[in-house]
């Protein structure tokens, strides 16, 4: 995310850190596509979720289709807290393909905190994990549409 580093962020981050925590991973805050393309060539990456914006969806999945698909996110979110930002990005992601990391696009922390609580549940399970899957988006109201 582009701004997380900056002091108005530190509730989101603090935020974050607990959600994760939650689900036993770990938060790894870097503020440009090119930094995240700098952490995947550092080696092979345990699985993750990539959390961003829409400014930086695109670049980022640009960057994690050039790395070997082990190396690639599980999913990637990307955080929409504009209405239009928002509309964008659902419209971008309902139009991708199925996908071996699908995109999710929500209004806030809310819905992914209930995701990865979700997420975590089932791999512990050792629930069946879809090789392609489709993208979707979540309304103001945390709706799945």
């Amino acid at each position: 995310h582009e701004r997380c580093h900056k002091p108005q962020n530190e509730d989101r981050r603090t935020r974050l850190n607990e959600v994760t925590g939650a689900v036993g991973a770990s938060l790894v805050c870097l503020k440009k596509a090119a930094k995240y393309g700098d952490w995947l060539r550092k080696g092979q990456r345990p699985a993750y979720i990539l959390l961003t914006d829409w400014r930086e969806v695109k670049p980022c999945l640009k960057i994690g289709s050039q790395v070997p698909l082990s190396n690639q996110p599980t999913f990637t979110v990307v955080l929409c807290e504009e209405q239009c930002h928002f509309n964008r990005a659902k419209a971008w992601a309902e139009a991708l393909p199925p996908r071996a990391d699908p995109v999710h696009v929500c209004k806030d922390l809310n819905f992914l905190k209930a995701f990865l609580d979700q997420y975590s549940a089932r791999a512990a399970s050792g629930g069946p994990k879809l090789l392609q899957q489709p993208s979707f988006a979540t309304d103001p109201a945390g709706h799945h549409q």
